[in-house]
């Protein structure tokens, strides 16, 4: 296998040039660069990514830490952007699974502490285990958070709060009487959830528990929410997880041979505009994209990405 020493003494330059070049150092001129790159390319030259790391300081990786890895069309698409603009800058990712464990949680700060990673972007966490556990690691590489937990830390925020309300005040003018909510996880462990269920109470005084509906992630899902809700009034609206869910429970009322409610769902996915489903979106490509962006950059930010509500049948709706 050829090495940089052997690309110096073909290409007639220096190792520290030849290196410079294949990183694309702008300090080296572009003919220079070019030439270099087809040499490396020409006798498929791979780099040794320790002698790298250890040149550079870096790992050109990104630790995404997640909470499931089973699917989940919410974090797949949050993933699919993070992956898409790690590699257009040249970066690759680990994946760091945690199943919302503080250990788990902690294992992820360690890996960015001891230099493993470039960056750590936190896609969801326990946030009382997360606070606790960011203010006793101290690093001087980035951590990006999808929503806001401290003012040190990058965030990029979903404007769910915004985009549920705007929602429900449209239901609430609607004339829909009741709400059911369906969420990907359970209220204890979900900050934000706890917070747009505050926002119903506050437009749907009588919401009770049974309206709340946690653990809904896929298609199946949606059809157990038709099913524990196959005797509610027309004047309900139910608010899916995503576009997956809300086909779910709209398959799950046709099995029942019972006309559905208002169903909306999340994504603006291919399947809602094929089944004419509203759909909140939240632009989660976008918001991977963006983590990425403030992981690699050398300042704090602050950015929240806006919601876009596609209503498809909701104005034809009740």
């Amino acid at each position: 296998m050829i090495t940089i020493n052997d690309l110096a003494r073909l290409s007639g330059y220096s190792k520290s040039t030849v290196s410079r070049a294949l990183r694309g150092n702008t300090r080296i001129s572009k003919e220079t660069r070019e030439y270099i790159q087809e040499l490396a390319r020409k006798h498929q030259y791979i780099p040794n990514q320790k002698a790298v790391s250890l040149s550079t300081g870096k790992s050109y990786t990104l630790g995404i830490q997640i909470p499931y890895v089973n699917y989940n069309s919410f974090y797949d698409q949050l993933i699919y952007g993070i992956l898409g603009e790690a590699s257009r800058q040249g970066y690759q990712c680990l994946l760091l699974p945690t199943h919302y464990q503080k250990e788990k949680e902690e294992d992820c700060l360690k890996l960015l502490a001891a230099k493993e990673i470039d960056g750590l972007i936190i896609t969801s966490c326990t946030m009382a285990h997360s606070t606790e556990i960011l203010s006793t690691y101290e690093t001087e590489r980035p951590i990006v958070t999808m929503e806001k937990i401290a003012d040190h830390l990058s965030s990029v925020g979903l404007s769910r709060l915004v985009g549920y309300d705007y929602l429900l005040r449209l239901c609430k003018e609607k004339g829909y009487k009741r709400v059911i909510l369906c969420f990907s996880r359970d209220l204890v462990r979900s900050r934000t959830s706890r917070l747009i269920v505050q926002k119903v109470q506050e437009l749907y005084p009588a919401t009770r528990l049974n309206d709340i509906i946690g653990n809904c992630r896929h298609y199946m899902d949606g059809k157990r929410v038709a099913f524990e809700c196959q005797n509610i009034q027309p004047s309900t609206a139910i608010l899916a997880t995503s576009d997956e869910v809300a086909a779910g429970i709209l398959a799950g009322y046709k099995e029942l041979g019972i006309e559905p409610p208002l169903v909306i769902g999340q994504e603006n996915q291919p399947i809602s505009d094929c089944l004419n489903i509203p759909s909140l979106d939240f632009h989660l490509n976008r918001a991977g994209r963006t983590a990425v962006s403030l992981a690699l950059s050398e300042h704090v930010q602050h950015q929240t990405i806006p919601y876009t509500f596609y209503p498809r049948t909701f104005d034809q709706s009740h």
